[in-house]
């Protein structure tokens, strides 16, 4: 859904966790009533699948940083990818 805001050449930036083994591996605060699709992070083949599923060519993926949240150790990355020009 939102590549359909993207404009022709425009960048789809994603930040998230890495997948990890456990769930109890990412931070979790059960204070808050927050939604989570996916709770043990995120592959590049499964990131790759639903970028190229959106349309989107040039897809990137580089895990950028250790972070540690609630007291747990985690990895994010960062997913990228463009929308073809469409004119011709």
């Amino acid at each position: 859904m939102l590549t359909y805001f993207l404009k022709p050449n425009g960048v789809l930036l994603v930040v998230d966790f890495t997948k990890v083994e456990s769930e109890e591996a990412l931070p979790t605060d059960d204070s808050h009533d927050i939604s989570v699709a996916h709770k043990v992070g995120l592959t590049a083949e499964v990131m790759r699948d639903a970028f190229v599923e959106a349309g989107l060519v040039k897809f990137s993926f580089e895990v950028f940083s250790r972070v540690k949240m609630l007291g747990n150790e985690s990895t994010l990355f960062i997913a990228s990818g463009k929308k073809p020009n469409t004119e011709t």
